[in-house]
């Protein structure tokens, strides 16, 4: 049976310098060795299947060492110079561009949600293949979602269709049928089973307004709420 990493490199074995997705996956398999995920699988099979969503995509070399590469950051010690210095500025700035804030460097979810969702716009404008990454991550998590809670199953659910949605579906991707589908299927969970629910007017009203222009100027609105929250709880705290 064909391993993922053999998988991968086969579905490009016609391209001219896939070295460096080869030492991509050599050192992502080094860096997160020990490492499982929820559903107890050795977690170098998330970002090779990502990988993998990516290479179906056509994606170029540069993309698919970074997908290789997506978690190395957020996750473990490797830093985002490093990874400029084995490989190149543009897988370093792909892996820079999907990896979040820590929550520690923010007084609430929201706000940490919220820089996260603007820095994924701002990555984005300067390449756009920051998002087509972070929408593959998104695909692969969203088809084995049903290891997590079910809160986290709603949250990322509910964020998939509100945000990365609508980002799938200006691209024209065929995933964007799977991602509406997996995120309802969590949305209308009952405890450990999965019902499909009809999508609520108020949702289909999103999905038609949630581009990205919207997206932008509800940012804007929610980082200004935010930040005028934090200066009101900064001077409490001074007074």
């Amino acid at each position: 049976m064909m391993s993922l990493q053999d998988t991968l490199m086969d579905s490009i074995s016609g391209r001219k310098d896939t070295l460096e997705v080869s030492e991509a996956i050599s050192l992502a398999s080094k860096l997160h060795e020990g490492e499982y995920r929820k559903n107890n699988e050795p977690y170098i099979i998330h970002p090779l299947n990502v990988a993998i969503i990516l290479a179906q995509m056509n994606a170029d070399n540069d993309t698919l060492a970074a997908a290789v590469l997506h978690d190395t950051v957020e996750d473990t010690d490797i830093t985002v110079k490093e990874l400029r210095s084995l490989f190149n500025q543009k897988v370093a700035f792909l892996v820079d561009g999907v990896s979040k804030y820590r929550k520690t460097e923010f007084d609430t979810k929201e706000g940490c949600d919220l820089a996260n969702h603007e820095k994924l716009l701002l990555y984005t404008e300067a390449d756009v293949r920051v998002m087509f990454l972070k929408l593959a991550d998104r695909i692969h998590n969203m088809r084995t979602i049903e290891y997590l809670s079910e809160p986290k199953q709603k949250e990322n659910a509910k964020e998939t269709i509100e945000f990365f949605l609508p980002f799938s579906q200006g691209f024209e991707l065929e995933y964007s049928d799977e991602l509406l589908n997996n995120s309802l299927r969590c949305l209308g969970c009952n405890n450990d089973k999965f019902e499909s629910t009809p999508l609520p007017i108020e949702w289909q009203t999103r999905l038609l307004k949630a581009r990205r222009s919207l997206i932008m100027k509800q940012i804007a609105a929610r980082r200004n709420s935010i930040i005028s929250s934090q200066l009101v709880r900064r001077r409490e705290r001074n007074n």
